[in-house]
């Protein structure tokens, strides 16, 4: 919801008043289904006005501007009832580990490039500074290694973020 700039509901009271009565309505039905619904939701809208929405997180529900003025009430209540359903059941909790685990695996190949680059350099030094043959070819045997080793964790890095695209492609497309 940060990153597309959702506003929450109460700092529009005039949407806020039309919506919340919907909301109490399709929430009391879907608490009834599954009395496991969080309680403490938050509301938010976008600027937008196309009709969409979506659950973002455990507890959050952001309603396009383009669906909350829909003339159709039985429509906007069938869109929260639908992102009600997401939050019931856990939908969006794959997408929450996907993300962390790309923030994981990201700051691995950050580190693993660091340490690529400091043994490039103590390869160079190796090389500059060495008289003898031996150290100058170990000097050389460290840069190719390090170069070996950057080009894996390109092609490692490219093949988990692909992954990761179609594994949140595949459980999004289940959890609709």
């Amino acid at each position: 919801r940060h990153q597309l700039h959702c506003i929450p509901l109460e700092k529009n009271p005039e949407l806020e008043a039309e919506l919340m009565p919907l909301i109490n309505e399709v929430y009391d039905r879907a608490k009834e289904i599954n009395p496991e619904l969080p309680t403490d939701i938050r509301f938010f809208y976008l600027e937008d006005e196309s009709i969409n929405a979506f659950a973002a997180g455990r507890k959050t529900i952001c309603l396009n501007s383009g669906t909350a003025k829909m003339q159709d009430k039985e429509r906007i209540k069938a869109v929260l009832a639908h992102e009600f359903g997401h939050i019931a059941n856990h939908d969006t909790d794959l997408g929450l580990f996907i993300h962390v685990g790309n923030l994981i695996i990201n700051a691995f190949f950050i580190f693993w490039s660091i340490g690529v680059t400091f043994t490039r350099i103590i390869g160079m030094l190796i090389a500059i500074f060495s008289s003898d043959d031996d150290a100058g070819f170990a000097g050389l045997m460290m840069q190719l290694s390090a170069m070996l080793s950057q080009v894996a964790l390109v092609v490692i890095q490219a093949i988990w973020t692909r992954f990761g695209a179609l594994m949140m492609a595949k459980a999004s497309r289940n959890h609709e």
